[in-house]
């Protein structure tokens, strides 16, 4: 058994960010360590040890079995299982190479082949022909998922997809996103973490939300589009199937045990992930490397793959400038562009308000037109309808009719079919005719005022589960109301937002629909009702309700709501980023630097350390005992007690007990 001393001086001259990422990595008991003697002993346990080596390929674990220091050193140090400090120079300890030993032993390679030889199969054949069927698949797979995607993170933007505790999207989500995707329930999970990994879309408290980084990957072409989302998740996997699935092109798990005999259960678990959305994607199809998967591989092999890690630790690689990884225009990407459906960028519109699209439409065309109309059937030919609420939510989206006139007018093949034409006209005659703003303070306050005197209910929105930071009001950000309503009793806040119409009519129609119930409207005045919900609130339900609604500001100027909640552009999913610390982690940070400022001294602290083991275990031990002349004597002990700076022992040879002052012992090992 090797010394741990030495490590132990290395684990204390590491940084808070590198202590930290080696406990990530490592991942000992926390609750067990003291000080950073306990720290060195539990990475030196063969144990921590085993786990430590998965992602290193079989070439390192050979040097690291010899005892010899890996040609990646700086790997092999941040693992813990060189010290790269020693007088000798970088030093692998015996029981990292007796571990390592052991692994090779029992994953050794058939005679005759080499590594490479094992992680390569016909399937991963460049030169491979791939069947017309296969081929047929995949680009059938890759079409699915980007349109799949850009669809997803539209509907996130209509409304936020819940996320369970654990992670992934809820079932019910699944199967509210599965007909919109044109899925299976089944994969819209996958392909919402492909999104995640791609930095498309983000999780944000309990919702995964759309991010603005999809904006500038809708801007790509469909074959630019495939290899961002495809190279993002590739980079995400968790090391070293990053290097691994660039190496091999396959995804058996005998090649990645020829490649890392110390693979474990969750590698190949994460391999077997890897291998199903790599063939929803299209990078593989019944076995085979497609011309897809090809591409991936030969860009994630170019400079200017943003995303390269290293096979062990998954940190990034040095890289000048490198683009991030959703800049495709470095990399060629005309035969995907040529392997999947056109893009068109002109419409059928009919007479009977539907519109057909005989291809897919860009992203951003499609963003537009449905702004005015709503989506019916995706595919590679697409269909929509429009009707006079969507044109309603077009106009209060910011578009005019002037606007929608020459969009859809240059968007059509044949032009604007009278009902369209009309839709249009009736649209902007309605529109505004409900209007929303704040209730004035000074009304607020009168309001309040009679309210409190009377203790007059008012119909209020308060319920338990109200967010209290913005005033009780029972709505989401979004306008979806959190859950059904309840009356308010005396004390609390009068209705703060106005409800206004020049038409009696309507306004009868408002305070009387049930789908404006969560409101609670009543009459306040001559053409107007109240509501204690805020603006943006009521302005949303209104509009889902299907009412001409704008909102206006305090000088009476329209305000153009935005329901969308985008999260900022976000660095996609890499290996190379480290998980987050945990609570425990930091705690153990912290108590392992307090350990060391109470004992400076850290051989002393080693030499008492190793005594009170051996008195609590009877260990025999060899001492060495500083005398008086400066010589130094060796005596076979076994310590008794250890009290007040003094060691009583046995003196094996001797047999007689003795007092040692444990200032005076220089040396001690284990018989």
């Amino acid at each position: 058994m090797s010394d741990p001393l030495p490590l132990a001086r290395r684990l204390t001259r590491l940084d808070d960010d590198a202590l930290t990422s080696l406990l990530l990595t490592r991942q000992p008991p926390p609750r067990e360590l003291r000080d950073f003697f306990d720290l060195a002993d539990a990475l030196l346990d063969p144990a921590s040890i085993r786990p430590a080596l998965r992602t290193l390929p079989r070439a390192e674990l050979q040097r690291l079995a010899s005892g010899t220091a890996p040609a990646d050193l700086d790997t092999a140090v941040a693992l813990a299982l060189v010290i790269p400090d020693t007088e000798a120079g970088p030093s692998v300890p015996p029981e990292v190479a007796e571990t390592a030993g052991s692994v090779m032993s029992e994953h050794p390679l058939p005679d005759g082949q080499g590594a490479q030889d094992a992680r390569r199969s016909p399937q991963a054949d460049d030169t491979a022909e791939v069947p017309e069927p296969v081929a047929a698949t995949a680009r059938e797979r890759a079409f699915t998922a980007i349109t799949a995607v850009a669809e997803l993170v539209q509907q996130l933007r209509v409304a936020p997809a819940r996320v369970r505790a654990r992670g992934g999207v809820s079932v019910a989500e699944e199967k509210r996103l599965a007909p919109l995707l044109s899925l299976e329930p089944d994969a819209v999970g996958p392909l919402a973490e492909v999104a995640v990994a791609a930095g498309l879309a983000a999780v944000d408290g309990e919702e995964l939300l759309s991010t603005e980084s999809a904006d500038a990957w809708s801007a790509l072409s469909p074959g630019g589009r495939w290899l961002a989302l495809a190279r993002r998740w590739l980079n995400g996997l968790p090391a070293p199937l990053p290097e691994h699935l660039r190496t091999a092109r396959v995804t058996d798990a005998a090649a990645l045990d020829a490649a890392y005999p110390a693979a474990d259960e969750p590698m190949h678990a994460a391999l077997l992930d890897a291998a199903e959305r790599g063939e929803l994607l299209g990078v593989w199809a019944s076995g085979h490397l497609t011309l897809f998967g090809r591409t991936l591989f030969d860009a994630a092999d170019s400079p200017a793959d943003a995303g390269r890690t290293t096979p062990a630790t998954g940190t990034a690689a040095a890289t000048d400038a490198a683009p991030t990884a959703l800049d495709t225009t470095v990399l060629d990407t005309s035969a995907l562009d040529a392997e999947l459906p056109p893009e068109v960028d002109q419409v059928y519109l009919q007479h009977d308000l539907s519109v057909i699209a005989p291809g897919p439409l860009s992203p951003a065309l499609d963003a537009r037109l449905r702004l005015a109309a709503d989506l019916e059937n995706r595919g590679v030919a697409s269909s929509y309808r429009i009707s006079q609420p969507s044109i309603d939510r077009a106009l209060s989206s910011g578009e005019t009719e002037q606007s929608l006139h020459e969009f859809l007018g240059a968007l059509s093949l044949t032009g604007i079919p009278q009902a369209v034409d009309y839709l249009l006209t009736e649209g902007a005659r309605r529109h505004g005719l409900v209007r929303v703003l704040s209730r004035p303070p000074s009304e607020s306050h009168r309001e309040a005022d009679q309210y409190h005197g009377s203790g007059q209910h008012l119909g209020s929105d308060r319920h338990p589960g109200s967010d209290q930071r913005d005033g009780g009001d029972p709505f989401r950000a979004d306008g979806r109301y959190r859950s059904s309503p309840q009356h308010r009793g005396a004390g609390e806040e009068p209705p703060r937002t106005l409800v206004q119409s020049a038409d009696p009519s309507l306004l009868t129609a408002l305070a009387a629909d049930q789908a404006l119930s969560a409101l609670g409207l009543r009459r306040d005045g001559e053409g107007a009702l109240a509501t204690r919900a805020t603006p943006a609130s009521a302005y949303w339900l209104l509009l889902d309700a299907r009412y001409p609604v704008i909102a206006e500001d305090a000088d009476g100027r329209v305000r153009l709501m935005r329901r969308a909640r985008v999260l900022p552009a976000r660095p996609a999913a890499s290996a190379a980023t480290p998980p987050p610390a945990t609570a425990a982690v930091t705690d153990l940070v912290l108590r392992l630097r307090d350990a060391a400022r109470r004992n400076p001294d850290d051989a002393d602290a080693w030499t008492a350390r190793l005594l009170d083991r051996a008195v609590r275990a009877r260990t025999p031990v060899t001492i060495g005992v500083r005398m008086p002349d400066g010589s130094t004597t060796r005596l076979d002990v076994t310590p008794l007690s250890l009290a007040n700076g003094r060691l009583r022992v046995s003196d094996e040879r001797a047999g007689v007990e003795r007092t040692v002052p444990v200032a005076n012992i220089v040396e001690l090992t284990a018989l």
